[in-house]
C-alpha cells in the first residue's frame, strides 16, 4: 500500500530460550516516497532576508528616492512694530507669545523699512504690521510681497495743526504772510497782509530759469505759468527767466545734454512713454504716460501706487530733480490743474514740513501689492537630498553579504 511503512516482521518464539527471533521485514514503500515523507522546514533564514531585503532595496531605487528636509522659518512669522507707536501693545504680546518674532521699524518710510525686512525673513512666514497712518511716513515706492502681509494702522487723532509757512516785507509797514494748516484729509494755505510784528521776514530774491528747446516750448510756458501764479498768490520776490547763468532753480526741459550747473534743476528722465492709469498722489490729477524708473531715487512726488513722479538726486554739485513724465497735458492732467501752483510751491519754496503734515493714508493703500520680489520668485522650499548614492551603497553590501553566505552555505554542505 503506497504511502505506509508497514514492516512485516516474522516472529519465532523460542520457547526454550524465551526469546523473539527476527527472520526479516518487507517494506512496502518506494524511494520517492520516502523523499515526500520528510519534514518541510526552512533551514537558511538569514539567506532569505538578504535576498529579500535586496529585492526591497532595488524596487526603492528605482523609485527615486529623496529626503526633503523644511527649511528652518525659526517662528511662526514676524511682528513689525513702529517705535513712534505702541498702542496696539496687547495685540503684539499676544503675537509674542505665540511664537512671533517682533522687529521694530523706524522711519522715516515704513515701506522702505518693510522693503528691506522682507528681503531678510525667510519666504512664506507672514507678517503683522503696526503702524501710524500719517502719509508722511508712507513715501517711496509701495513694496511688492508674496508673503501673507496683515497691516494695522493706529487711529491718529482728527486735529488741525497751524504754521507760518512764509513771510516777505510787503512795503514799509506791512508784510506778506502764508500761513499753512494740516489735517487728516489735506493741507492747505491762506495768504493775508498784516502788519509789522516778530514773525522773521525773507527778503531774499528767487531766481527760477525755464530753459526749453524748440520740441518742449511749450511745457515751457506751462511752467513760466505756475510760477507767475505762485508769485502772484505769495507775493514773493521771484524773477523768472530763460538763462541758466545765476538761478536758484533750473527747469531745464530739453533733449539736448546739461550743460548748466545750478543749485536745484528739474531734468526729465529720458526714456520711452510708457501708458499708464494713476494719479498723483494727494491730489485728483489723472498721469496717464511716465517714463522707465531704472534706479531707485528720493521720491517727492509720487503716484497713486507709490511710484516717483518726480524724484531727487543729491549731488555734488547741488540736487538733481528727475521728473518721470512731462508738463504736457497729453502726459497727465499737472498743467491744468489749479493744484499745479501749489505743488510748484512745495518744491520751490520746500512746504510743508514734514512735521506739520497730519494727512492720513487710506488705508486701502497701506498694504504691500500681491506679486513677486526678487525673494518671493524663488521661495525657499524644502530642501531636496537624493538618496540613490546611499541605495547603491547598500545594495553593494547587502549583495556582498549574501555571496559571502551563500558560499559558506555551499561549502559546508
Amino acid at each position: 500500500m503506497a504511502g505506509i511503512i508497514a514492516p512485516v516482521v516474522i516472529h519465532l518464539w523460542n520457547n526454550r530460550q524465551g526469546k523473539v527471533l527476527s527472520i526479516g521485514s518487507i517494506d512496502f514503500l518506494d524511494k520517492t516516497s520516502l523523499r515526500k515523507a520528510r519534514s518541510r522546514r526552512i533551514s537558511d533564514w538569514w539567506l532569505l532576508v538578504l535576498r529579500c531585503l535586496l529585492l526591497i532595496l532595488v524596487a526603492l531605487l528605482l523609485a527615486g528616492p529623496v529626503w526633503k528636509r523644511q527649511p528652518d522659518v525659526g517662528k511662526k512669522g514676524w511682528v513689525l512694530v513702529s517705535k513712534v507707536t505702541m498702542t496696539e501693545a496687547s495685540q503684539v504680546d499676544s503675537l509674542v507669545q505665540r511664537g512671533f518674532q517682533k522687529h521694530y521699524m523706524e522711519g522715516p518710510s515704513w515701506w522702505e523699512n518693510f522693503h528691506v525686512l522682507d528681503q531678510e525673513a525667510p519666504a512664506g512666514i507672514p507678517f503683522y504690521v503696526f503702524t501710524d497712518g500719517l502719509l508722511v511716513h508712507f513715501s517711496g515706492i509701495r513694496p511688492v510681497s508674496n508673503r501673507p502681509v496683515y497691516w494695522q494702522i493706529n487711529a491718529y487723532p482728527d486735529s488741525i495743526v497751524h504754521w507760518v509757512a512764509a513771510a516777505w516785507k510787503q512795503g514799509a509797514d506791512s508784510m506778506s504772510v502764508i500761513t499753512g494748516s494740516s489735517g487728516a484729509t489735506g493741507i492747505s494755505y491762506n495768504y493775508r497782509i498784516s502788519g509789522r510784528d516778530t514773525t522773521p521776514v525773507d527778503t531774499s530774491t528767487l531766481r527760477v530759469a525755464v530753459c526749453t528747446d524748440d520740441k518742449y516750448s511749450r511745457d515751457g510756458q506751462w511752467v513760466t505759468g505756475a510760477v507767475k501764479a505762485l508769485q502772484q498768490f505769495t507775493r514773493r520776490n521771484i524773477m523768472i527767466s530763460n538763462s541758466p547763468e545765476g538761478a536758484d532753480w533750473v527747469f531745464w526741459l530739453s533733449e539736448k545734454p546739461l550743460n548748466t550747473k545750478a543749485p536745484n534743476i528739474v531734468l526729465y528722465e529720458p526714456g520711452q512713454a510708457t501708458p499708464v492709469d494713476t494719479w498723483i498722489r494727494g491730489s485728483d490729477i489723472p498721469v496717464e504716460k511716465v517714463t522707465e524708473q531704472t534706479r531707485q531715487l528720493q521720491p517727492i512726488w509720487t503716484d497713486g501706487f507709490g511710484k516717483p513722479l518726480l524724484a531727487l538726486e543729491e549731488t555734488g554739485g547741488g540736487r538733481r530733480y528727475h521728473f518721470f513724465s512731462h508738463f504736457d497735458p497729453a502726459w497727465n492732467g499737472l498743467v491744468w490743474s489749479k493744484d499745479f501752483p501749489v505743488l510748484m510751491e512745495e518744491l520751490l519754496l520746500g512746504q510743508p514740513a514734514n512735521a506739520s503734515d497730519r494727512r492720513v493714508i487710506d488705508p486701502s493703500q497701506v498694504t504691500p501689492s500681491r506679486g513677486g520680489n526678487e525673494q518671493q520668485d524663488t521661495p525657499v522650499m524644502a530642501t531636496s537630498i537624493d538618496l540613490s548614492p546611499f541605495g547603491w551603497l547598500l545594495i553593494f553590501l547587502t549583495l556582498v553579504a549574501e555571496r559571502i553566505l551563500s558560499f559558506k552555505r555551499a561549502k559546508n554542505g
